[in-house]
């Protein structure tokens, strides 16, 4: 039975920002942050001054060690004398929890290739230049989010455990968002840290994991519906693959082109499949904004065939 119960997931952002780095850097960003964000600001290395917190909710030094979650859901610790200290008391959300981090560390707390929606990191810098567009970004990521369930999981069909014998477990490092785990020896997918990138449905031998939005058979559907528009042409039509529309502008109208939403959800079968249908190469476009997890595996998939 499928895990995927609903086509969305939904988040609520009540536009609780935690900002978290040295007090240097978060004295120059404090400034360019915009009003609508209720932010609060853990500084490392000493206090802000009271003429920098006037728009601040609340400000204390500190240094943060641990961020996890995601949009509105998201909890921090700092260091304490007798270990790690909750900092839910700061926030003003009624659950403890801060919708929004902005992290300005050199060396971000969450270092993952894809991070969760609402997290957003400079490495250090803060730059407006580089800082403008990420702050545009958290913005729109306040109230109700809604975004697509990507995936849909059959544990019947996984192959990652099976009467205490422990077998397949590409799935666990080919997500690029950290979205994947083993909890008691059963495969579990957060559709909350999901991104959408599609490793995990390259690699998985079995089909338990699929991409769900679009379906691996509505994607073949748009793969026969695009070459039939340039039937007749005097040569088989290369059919080309691409995410974007930046990407799609620069194809050529006498190529068949498809957009889909991630490259990584059209697989080896997929291509396979648009060669049977008359497709004489298919052209998989990387507009260089992939996690390199997934471009990995691409190519890997590509060898193959």
């Amino acid at each position: 039975m499928s895990r995927a119960m609903s086509i969305s997931v939904s988040y609520q952002s009540h536009g609780v920002l935690l900002v978290i780095g040295k007090l240097e850097t978060v004295r120059e960003v404090v400034p360019q942050l915009p009003r609508i964000f209720k932010t609060v600001a853990i500084t490392s290395g000493g206090k802000l001054e009271q003429q920098d917190t006037a728009q601040l909710v609340k400000s204390v030094p500190g240094s943060v060690v641990q961020v996890r979650g995601h949009l509105g859901r998201f909890v921090a610790s700092a260091a304490g004398p007798e270990g790690l200290l909750d900092l839910g008391p700061l926030s003003p959300n009624e659950n403890g929890c801060f919708d929004l981090v902005l992290d300005l560390n050199k060396h971000p707390l969450l270092d993952i290739e894809v991070p969760p929606m609402g997290y957003a990191r400079t490495y250090g810098s803060s730059d407006k230049g580089s800082l403008k567009p990420k702050l545009e970004r958290l913005a729109k990521l306040i109230g109700t989010v809604n975004k697509p369930r990507y995936f849909s999981f059959h544990a019947s069909r996984c192959a990652h455990e099976a009467q205490g014998i422990m077998g397949c477990s590409q799935c666990l490092s080919a997500c690029p968002a950290g979205a994947i785990h083993d909890e008691h020896g059963s495969i579990t997918i957060s559709p909350w840290l999901c991104r959408g990138c599609g490793s995990c449905a390259l690699v998985c031998p079995t089909g338990a994991v699929a991409y769900a939005r679009p379906s691996p058979k509505t994607t073949l559907i748009s793969i026969a519906e695009t070459l039939d528009k340039h039937r007749g042409q005097q040569l088989p039509p290369v059919l080309a693959i691409y995410a974007g529309d930046s990407v799609g502008k620069a194809i050529p109208e006498n190529i068949p082109a498809l957009k889909v939403t991630a490259i990584g959800s059209v697989g080896m079968e997929l291509w396979i499949a648009a060669l049977a249908l008359g497709a004489s190469r298919v052209l998989i476009i990387n507009s260089g904004l992939l996690p390199d997890t997934t471009a990995r595996l691409l190519e890997e998939q590509i060898r193959q065939a």
